[in-house]
Protein backbone atom coordinates (compact mmCIF):
# COMPACT_ATOMS: atom_id res chain seq x y z
CA UNK A 1 0.00 0.00 0.00
CA UNK A 2 1.02 3.63 -0.42
CA UNK A 3 1.92 5.79 2.59
CA UNK A 4 3.26 9.28 3.11
CA UNK A 5 6.39 9.27 5.26
CA UNK A 6 8.65 11.86 6.82
CA UNK A 7 12.16 10.87 5.78
CA UNK A 8 13.70 14.04 7.19
CA UNK A 9 12.13 16.79 9.27
CA UNK A 10 10.77 19.23 6.69
CA UNK A 11 7.95 19.46 4.19
CA UNK A 12 10.46 18.59 1.47
CA UNK A 13 11.26 15.47 3.48
CA UNK A 14 7.79 13.98 2.86
CA UNK A 15 7.83 11.12 0.37
CA UNK A 16 5.22 8.67 -0.96
CA UNK A 17 6.38 5.09 -0.44
CA UNK A 18 5.12 1.50 -0.67
CA UNK A 19 4.94 -0.63 2.46
CA UNK A 20 3.06 -3.78 3.46
CA UNK A 21 -0.60 -3.42 4.38
CA UNK A 22 -1.02 -3.69 8.19
CA UNK A 23 -2.25 -6.95 9.71
CA UNK A 24 -5.00 -6.43 12.25
CA UNK A 25 -5.16 -7.86 15.78
CA UNK A 26 -8.28 -9.60 17.08
CA UNK A 27 -9.62 -6.36 18.59
CA UNK A 28 -8.86 -4.20 15.56
CA UNK A 29 -10.40 -3.21 12.26
CA UNK A 30 -8.70 -2.44 8.96
CA UNK A 31 -9.78 0.89 7.47
CA UNK A 32 -9.40 1.99 3.88
CA UNK A 33 -8.67 5.67 4.32
CA UNK A 34 -10.79 7.93 2.11
CA UNK A 35 -9.80 11.38 3.34
CA UNK A 36 -7.35 13.05 5.71
CA UNK A 37 -7.34 16.61 6.99
CA UNK A 38 -4.31 18.60 8.10
CA UNK A 39 -3.85 20.46 11.38
CA UNK A 40 -1.20 22.92 12.51
CA UNK A 41 -0.04 20.12 14.81
CA UNK A 42 0.80 18.04 11.72
CA UNK A 43 3.13 20.80 10.54
CA UNK A 44 4.90 20.74 13.91
CA UNK A 45 5.36 16.97 13.56
CA UNK A 46 6.62 17.16 9.97
CA UNK A 47 9.11 19.89 10.86
CA UNK A 48 10.38 18.05 13.94
CA UNK A 49 9.27 20.87 16.24
CA UNK A 50 6.79 18.83 18.27
CA UNK A 51 8.95 15.73 18.75
CA UNK A 52 12.37 15.62 17.11
CA UNK A 53 12.99 12.16 18.59
CA UNK A 54 10.56 10.40 16.26
CA UNK A 55 12.13 7.45 14.51
CA UNK A 56 12.20 8.11 10.77
CA UNK A 57 10.70 7.25 8.38
CA UNK A 58 7.47 8.21 10.12
CA UNK A 59 3.87 8.39 8.89
CA UNK A 60 2.30 11.73 9.91
CA UNK A 61 -1.30 12.99 10.32
CA UNK A 62 -3.93 12.19 12.92
CA UNK A 63 -7.30 13.03 11.36
CA UNK A 64 -8.83 10.69 8.78
CA UNK A 65 -12.07 9.03 7.78
CA UNK A 66 -12.64 5.81 5.92
CA UNK A 67 -14.40 2.49 5.38
CA UNK A 68 -13.87 -0.70 7.38
CA UNK A 69 -12.70 -3.49 5.09
CA UNK A 70 -11.79 -6.16 7.65
CA UNK A 71 -12.65 -6.87 11.31
CA UNK A 72 -10.86 -8.91 13.96
CA UNK A 73 -12.62 -11.88 15.55
CA UNK A 74 -13.19 -10.05 18.86
CA UNK A 75 -14.67 -6.89 17.33
CA UNK A 76 -18.27 -6.43 18.51
CA UNK A 77 -19.38 -2.88 17.70
CA UNK A 78 -18.32 -2.37 14.08
CA UNK A 79 -18.68 -4.31 10.85
CA UNK A 80 -17.29 -4.37 7.32
CA UNK A 81 -18.41 -1.34 5.25
CA UNK A 82 -19.02 0.88 8.30
CA UNK A 83 -17.90 4.47 7.71
CA UNK A 84 -15.74 5.55 10.65
CA UNK A 85 -13.45 8.18 12.15
CA UNK A 86 -10.57 7.33 14.52
CA UNK A 87 -10.38 9.43 17.69
CA UNK A 88 -7.30 11.53 18.51
CA UNK A 89 -6.80 10.72 22.22
CA UNK A 90 -7.44 6.97 22.34
CA UNK A 91 -7.38 6.44 26.12
CA UNK A 92 -9.71 9.34 26.98
CA UNK A 93 -13.21 7.91 26.71
CA UNK A 94 -15.23 10.25 28.93
CA UNK A 95 -15.18 12.50 31.98
CA UNK A 96 -12.09 14.12 33.45
CA UNK A 97 -8.96 12.36 32.14
CA UNK A 98 -5.84 11.34 34.00
CA UNK A 99 -2.48 12.63 32.83
CA UNK A 100 -1.69 9.11 31.65
CA UNK A 101 -4.79 9.11 29.44
CA UNK A 102 -3.67 12.42 27.94
CA UNK A 103 -0.15 11.21 27.18
CA UNK A 104 0.79 12.47 23.72
CA UNK A 105 3.24 9.59 23.27
CA UNK A 106 0.23 7.30 22.75
CA UNK A 107 -1.56 9.45 20.17
CA UNK A 108 -1.38 8.67 16.45
CA UNK A 109 1.44 10.51 14.66
CA UNK A 110 2.81 12.13 17.83
CA UNK A 111 4.51 8.95 19.05
CA UNK A 112 3.15 5.95 17.14
CA UNK A 113 2.81 5.97 13.35
CA UNK A 114 0.13 8.27 12.00
CA UNK A 115 -2.70 7.70 9.55
CA UNK A 116 -1.66 9.20 6.19
CA UNK A 117 -1.81 5.81 4.48
CA UNK A 118 -4.13 3.88 2.19
CA UNK A 119 -4.93 1.42 5.01
CA UNK A 120 -4.68 1.70 8.80
CA UNK A 121 -5.29 -0.77 11.64
CA UNK A 122 -7.20 0.73 14.58
CA UNK A 123 -8.58 -0.69 17.84
CA UNK A 124 -12.37 -0.79 17.72
CA UNK A 125 -12.43 1.16 20.99
CA UNK A 126 -10.79 4.12 19.23
CA UNK A 127 -13.48 4.72 16.60
CA UNK A 128 -16.74 6.58 16.14
CA UNK A 129 -19.20 6.32 13.26
CA UNK A 130 -19.04 9.00 10.58
CA UNK A 131 -22.08 11.32 10.49
CA UNK A 132 -24.25 10.15 7.61
CA UNK A 133 -24.77 13.62 6.14
CA UNK A 134 -21.08 14.52 6.00
CA UNK A 135 -18.77 13.49 3.19
CA UNK A 136 -15.55 11.64 3.99
CA UNK A 137 -13.64 14.87 3.41
CA UNK A 138 -15.87 16.78 5.83
CA UNK A 139 -15.79 13.99 8.41
CA UNK A 140 -11.99 13.90 8.40
CA UNK A 141 -11.96 17.45 9.81
CA UNK A 142 -13.68 16.50 13.07
CA UNK A 143 -11.18 14.82 15.46
CA UNK A 144 -8.91 17.79 16.28
CA UNK A 145 -10.14 21.03 14.68
CA UNK A 146 -13.85 20.56 15.26
CA UNK A 147 -13.56 18.98 18.70
CA UNK A 148 -11.08 21.60 19.94
CA UNK A 149 -13.47 24.32 18.77
CA UNK A 150 -16.47 22.51 20.25
CA UNK A 151 -14.98 22.30 23.74
CA UNK A 152 -13.44 25.76 23.45
CA UNK A 153 -16.88 27.26 22.86
CA UNK A 154 -18.63 24.95 25.34
CA UNK A 155 -16.22 25.81 28.17
CA UNK A 156 -17.06 29.52 27.77
CA UNK A 157 -20.51 28.58 29.13
CA UNK A 158 -22.18 31.77 27.91
CA UNK A 159 -25.77 32.75 27.17
CA UNK A 160 -27.51 33.51 23.90
CA UNK A 161 -26.78 37.11 22.95
CA UNK A 162 -23.39 37.19 24.70
CA UNK A 163 -20.38 38.34 22.68
CA UNK A 164 -17.54 36.05 21.63
CA UNK A 165 -14.23 36.90 19.95
CA UNK A 166 -12.56 34.32 17.70
CA UNK A 167 -9.19 34.71 15.99
CA UNK A 168 -8.35 33.62 12.46
CA UNK A 169 -10.14 31.92 9.59
CA UNK A 170 -8.67 28.42 9.46
CA UNK A 171 -10.25 25.14 10.43
CA UNK A 172 -10.53 25.74 14.16
CA UNK A 173 -11.78 29.32 13.74
CA UNK A 174 -14.47 28.35 11.23
CA UNK A 175 -15.74 25.56 13.47
CA UNK A 176 -15.70 27.86 16.52
CA UNK A 177 -17.75 30.42 14.60
CA UNK A 178 -20.28 27.82 13.48
CA UNK A 179 -20.66 26.41 17.00
CA UNK A 180 -20.89 29.87 18.60
CA UNK A 181 -23.63 30.92 16.19
CA UNK A 182 -25.51 27.68 16.86
CA UNK A 183 -25.53 28.75 20.53
CA UNK A 184 -26.93 32.16 19.66
CA UNK A 185 -23.79 34.17 20.48
CA UNK A 186 -22.78 37.43 18.81
CA UNK A 187 -19.51 36.58 17.08
CA UNK A 188 -16.60 38.92 16.42
CA UNK A 189 -13.68 37.61 14.36
CA UNK A 190 -10.19 39.13 14.29
CA UNK A 191 -7.63 38.27 11.62
CA UNK A 192 -5.16 39.80 9.21
CA UNK A 193 -6.49 38.76 5.81
CA UNK A 194 -9.35 40.90 4.47
CA UNK A 195 -10.39 38.26 1.95
CA UNK A 196 -10.82 35.46 4.50
CA UNK A 197 -12.35 37.85 7.04
CA UNK A 198 -15.05 38.66 4.48
CA UNK A 199 -15.63 34.94 4.06
CA UNK A 200 -16.08 34.57 7.83
CA UNK A 201 -19.11 36.86 7.50
CA UNK A 202 -20.67 34.33 5.11
CA UNK A 203 -20.67 31.61 7.79
CA UNK A 204 -22.22 33.79 10.49
CA UNK A 205 -19.63 36.15 11.96
CA UNK A 206 -21.42 39.36 12.98
CA UNK A 207 -18.43 41.69 12.66
CA UNK A 208 -14.80 41.28 11.61
CA UNK A 209 -11.67 43.23 12.54
CA UNK A 210 -8.30 43.34 10.79
CA UNK A 211 -5.49 43.15 13.35
CA UNK A 212 -3.20 44.92 10.88
CA UNK A 213 -5.09 48.10 11.70
CA UNK A 214 -3.46 50.06 14.52
CA UNK A 215 -6.73 50.58 16.40
CA UNK A 216 -8.15 47.07 16.06
CA UNK A 217 -8.42 46.48 19.80
CA UNK A 218 -10.08 49.87 20.34
CA UNK A 219 -12.54 49.04 17.56
CA UNK A 220 -13.54 45.81 19.32
CA UNK A 221 -13.90 47.57 22.66
CA UNK A 222 -16.00 50.27 20.99
CA UNK A 223 -18.25 47.56 19.52
CA UNK A 224 -18.94 46.39 23.08
CA UNK A 225 -19.44 49.93 24.42
CA UNK A 226 -16.15 49.65 26.26
CA UNK A 227 -17.18 46.61 28.29
CA UNK A 228 -15.10 44.04 26.42
CA UNK A 229 -16.28 40.72 25.06
CA UNK A 230 -17.93 38.12 27.29
CA UNK A 231 -15.82 35.25 25.98
CA UNK A 232 -12.77 34.68 23.79
CA UNK A 233 -11.67 31.56 21.97
CA UNK A 234 -7.94 32.11 21.45
CA UNK A 235 -6.56 29.61 18.95
CA UNK A 236 -3.25 31.50 18.66
CA UNK A 237 -1.91 31.50 22.23
CA UNK A 238 1.47 32.76 23.37
CA UNK A 239 1.81 36.55 23.38
CA UNK A 240 -1.68 36.87 21.88
CA UNK A 241 -3.18 35.93 25.23
CA UNK A 242 -2.26 39.42 26.42
CA UNK A 243 -4.36 40.86 23.58
CA UNK A 244 -7.19 38.64 24.78
CA UNK A 245 -6.79 39.95 28.32
CA UNK A 246 -7.02 43.51 27.00
CA UNK A 247 -10.29 42.65 25.25
CA UNK A 248 -12.06 40.40 27.75
CA UNK A 249 -14.80 41.81 29.97
CA UNK A 250 -14.45 41.75 33.75
CA UNK A 251 -14.91 38.14 34.88
CA UNK A 252 -15.01 37.03 31.26
CA UNK A 253 -13.69 33.68 30.10
CA UNK A 254 -10.84 32.92 27.71
CA UNK A 255 -10.37 29.42 26.32
CA UNK A 256 -7.20 28.63 24.42
CA UNK A 257 -5.87 25.75 22.35
CA UNK A 258 -3.25 27.87 20.62
CA UNK A 259 0.30 26.79 19.84
CA UNK A 260 0.83 29.02 16.80
CA UNK A 261 2.67 31.66 18.85
CA UNK A 262 4.69 29.10 20.79
CA UNK A 263 4.39 27.06 23.96
CA UNK A 264 5.14 29.77 26.53
CA UNK A 265 2.67 32.32 27.92
CA UNK A 266 4.22 35.67 28.98
CA UNK A 267 1.02 36.61 30.78
CA UNK A 268 0.18 40.15 31.88
CA UNK A 269 -0.81 39.11 35.39
CA UNK A 270 -1.82 42.66 36.36
CA UNK A 271 -4.61 42.75 33.77
CA UNK A 272 -5.46 39.11 34.46
CA UNK A 273 -6.00 39.81 38.16
CA UNK A 274 -7.68 43.19 37.70
CA UNK A 275 -10.27 41.74 35.34
CA UNK A 276 -10.68 38.56 37.42
CA UNK A 277 -10.53 36.70 34.13
CA UNK A 278 -10.96 32.96 33.71
CA UNK A 279 -8.28 31.32 31.54
CA UNK A 280 -9.12 27.76 30.46
CA UNK A 281 -6.90 25.44 28.47
CA UNK A 282 -8.48 23.13 25.89
CA UNK A 283 -6.96 19.77 25.00
CA UNK A 284 -9.20 18.53 22.21
CA UNK A 285 -11.72 16.17 23.86
CA UNK A 286 -12.85 12.67 24.76
CA UNK A 287 -14.74 10.08 22.75
CA UNK A 288 -17.88 11.10 24.67
CA UNK A 289 -17.27 14.74 23.68
CA UNK A 290 -16.82 13.65 20.06
CA UNK A 291 -20.17 11.86 20.01
CA UNK A 292 -21.88 14.84 21.66
CA UNK A 293 -20.39 17.17 19.06
CA UNK A 294 -21.41 14.92 16.16
CA UNK A 295 -24.98 14.93 17.47
CA UNK A 296 -24.95 18.75 17.58
CA UNK A 297 -23.48 18.93 14.07
CA UNK A 298 -26.28 16.68 12.81
CA UNK A 299 -29.08 18.54 14.62
CA UNK A 300 -27.84 21.98 13.53
CA UNK A 301 -26.93 20.84 9.98
CA UNK A 302 -23.43 22.27 10.40
CA UNK A 303 -21.20 21.93 7.34
CA UNK A 304 -17.42 21.93 7.87
CA UNK A 305 -15.61 24.55 5.79
CA UNK A 306 -12.98 23.13 3.43
CA UNK A 307 -10.38 25.46 1.94
CA UNK A 308 -8.69 23.12 -0.51
CA UNK A 309 -8.61 19.44 -1.47
CA UNK A 310 -5.44 17.76 -2.74
CA UNK A 311 -4.98 14.23 -4.12
CA UNK A 312 -2.78 11.95 -2.02
CA UNK A 313 -0.08 12.15 -4.68
CA UNK A 314 0.21 15.88 -3.92
CA UNK A 315 0.59 15.53 -0.15
CA UNK A 316 3.61 17.81 -0.12
CA UNK A 317 1.62 20.56 -1.84
CA UNK A 318 -1.14 20.19 0.76
CA UNK A 319 1.34 20.77 3.58
CA UNK A 320 2.80 23.76 1.74
CA UNK A 321 -0.69 25.22 1.34
CA UNK A 322 -1.29 24.88 5.08
CA UNK A 323 2.13 26.30 5.92
CA UNK A 324 1.56 29.36 3.72
CA UNK A 325 -1.48 30.38 5.77
CA UNK A 326 -4.32 32.55 4.54
CA UNK A 327 -6.68 29.63 4.03
CA UNK A 328 -10.39 29.68 4.88
CA UNK A 329 -11.29 26.42 6.61
CA UNK A 330 -9.56 23.06 6.43
CA UNK A 331 -6.98 21.57 4.07
CA UNK A 332 -7.92 18.02 3.00
CA UNK A 333 -6.12 15.16 1.25
CA UNK A 334 -8.20 12.59 -0.64
CA UNK A 335 -7.24 9.02 -1.57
Amino acid sequence: MKVAQITEFSIDGITINEIEKPKIKDNQVLIRVKSASLNYLDLLVVKGIFNDQLRLPHIPVTDVSGIITEVGKDVKHFKIDDHVIPTFIPLWKKGIPTLQQLSWELRPSLGPQGFLAEYIAVDETDLVLKPEKLSFAEASTLPIAALSAWNGIKFLNLFAGNTVLIYGSGGVATFATLFAKANGYKVYVAGKNDTTLEKMLTIGADQVFNISNTNWKKDILDATQGKGVDGIYDSIGGENLNNSLDLIAVRGKITTVGLINGFSIPLNTGTFLLKQAHLIGVECGSEEDMKEMIQAITINAIQPVISAVFPFSETKRAFEHLDNGGHFGKVVIEF
